[in-house]
């Protein structure tokens, strides 16, 4: 089990070096992106 877990980090990892992404800033930019859409969207309704 422990090779299919080791398996599957590699393949994510290969994944975001092709794009040349960090993990973390990307989640951190996901996130801070859809908290300035819902702030956008609570100033709307203003």
């Amino acid at each position: 089990m422990q090779g299919l877990v080791a398996m599957e980090g590699t393949k994510s990892e290969a994944v975001f070096d092709s794009l040349n992404v960090n993990p973390q800033l990307f989640v951190n930019e996901v996130l801070n992106s859809v908290d300035d859409i819902v702030d956008g969207g609570f100033k709307f309704y203003e």
